[in-house]
């Protein structure tokens, strides 16, 4: 059975950096490697993913559903600075509707 994802509830991702990280303040934390490759450090390390990104709930949610359409095509494959656990995860919650 699939885990139950809402913006303010904390992710269940064992084993991941956003495992108990509440979905709305992910975009607080730092990537774990740069989003675009042969981006320099001062870019990325050590900040965080609202300095480049405007997200909102419903922005997030956009996104979200790319994963929900594109599920197993190359954007599920494609890495992600939070892995593709992320990726998971905000595909469930636009299933859930983006609650």
């Amino acid at each position: 059975m699939p885990n139950v994802v809402k913006f303010n509830l904390p992710l269940v991702a064992p084993g991941s950096v956003i495992d108990g990280v509440i979905l709305s303040e992910i975009t607080q934390m730092s990537p774990m490697f740069p989003p675009v490759e042969g981006l320099p450090d001062e870019f990325w390390k050590e900040q965080s993913c609202s300095n480049c990104h405007e997200w909102t709930q419903e922005r997030l949610c956009d996104q979200a559903n790319v994963y929900v359409n594109l599920s197993g095509q190359k954007s599920m494959e494609k890495p992600h600075p939070f892995g593709g656990i992320l990726k998971r995860n905000l595909r469930q919650w636009a299933m859930g509707g983006c609650e």
